[in-house]
């Protein structure tokens, strides 16, 4: 006995008759092995870029006081505040320089403190010579005379590349996280309503639900983008609008248009079909 969906189908209990209340689809942009991939990826990439944007976009002073008989280096990062290293000019011997070449043959240079426990460089970045050398000789000026009043260098300014590349790993990191973009569709035959549920793991995002007699149909959407072809779901409505399962498109035809055809076989039958998971 088919199921009614006149407004009177209160009446028709499908439990009884042995029929599935719901009918669901669940849909995805891309396969599993794509998503993996993409996490392995993204997130690698995105990681990765915004260590290299703190790094470049840390400022880095050194402040020097007779009066305290210290030297301070202090790291600022954006978000995560301030590192500090104390050194007590006693134990400072002098400072020296140390270079680097580059891949185009150029040279880089770095402004060392020489102390009881070592060598080693203020900051980890490196800079133009006269840069270097300025800040070198003021160090220098500074340890060789007692009386010489409060130093503040501005070693590292801040690289306004790190901010591009923070930026562009929170992008990267934000284009992961759509991968895993959910689409449900469940047929609730009970009550005559198609409800489709957009989900982004792990928050629940967008709801809508329809009647089932105003949902006509399902195709696919194809979108070319560099050479590549993406793909998403769409429901017709019997307004002449459609409705996207999910905002992002995929990847895969074949995937996208599996679903289509199960959901038009669903609205077209009108009852219950075997349920997709």
């Amino acid at each position: 006995m088919p199921m009614s969906l006149t407004p009177d189908s209160a009446t028709y209990d499908p439990a009884r008759h042995g029929e599935r209340l719901e009918t669901v689809v669940r849909y995805r942009p891309y396969a599993w092995p794509a998503r993996i991939l993409f996490t392995l990826l993204f997130a690698g990439f995105g990681l990765g870029f915004i260590g290299a944007a703190f790094f470049f976009a840390r400022q880095v002073t050194v402040d020097c006081s007779h009066d305290t008989a210290t030297c301070t280096i202090t790291k600022t990062y954006p978000l995560l505040g301030a590192r500090r290293e104390w050194h007590d000019l006693a134990s400072v011997r002098g400072t020296g320089l140390w270079s680097r070449r580059t891949k185009n043959g150029g040279m880089l240079y770095a402004v060392t403190l020489r102390t009881d426990a070592g060598e080693d460089s203020i900051s980890a970045s490196y800079a133009a010579f006269y840069a270097r050398q300025g800040q070198k000789r003021a160090l220098d000026a500074f340890l060789a005379d007692a009386d010489a009043p409060p130093l503040h260098i501005l070693y590292d300014r801040g690289s306004p590349v790190g901010f591009v590349m923070c930026a562009f790993s929170l992008v990267m990191l934000w284009t992961l996280w759509t991968t895993w973009q959910v689409a449900t569709v469940r047929f609730e035959w009970w009550r005559g309503a198609v409800v489709l549920e957009r989900r982004r793991w792990p928050l629940a995002l967008w709801s809508r639900a329809f009647q089932l007699a105003e949902v006509t149909g399902a195709r696919v959407e194809e979108r070319g983008m560099r050479r590549r072809n993406t793909y998403r779901v769409l429901l017709a409505l019997g307004s002449g609008a459609t409705v996207p399962l999910l905002t992002v498109p995929g990847s895969g035809y074949g995937m996208h248009s599996e679903v289509a055809a199960e959901l038009n076989a669903a609205i077209a039958r009108r009852q219950p079909a075997p349920a997709r998971y």
